[in-house]
């Protein structure tokens, strides 16, 4: 893997780190209402409402 490919890995693992907790963490989030609805937040957001 190239030097300049490892931090954008950990950049986006991060941020989808990140929404998975905000969107566990609160269930009413308006995610798809704040990014869009075909957003990949918005996706996440939909993945795990499901349940």
């Amino acid at each position: 893997m190239n030097k300049n490919q490892t931090p954008v890995a950990v950049i986006i693992i991060a941020v989808v780190g990140f929404f998975a907790w905000l969107l566990w963490s609160n269930n009413q989030s308006p995610i798809c209402r704040e990014f869009g609805s075909q957003s990949a937040a918005c996706e996440i957001d939909r993945l795990l409402n499901q349940k």
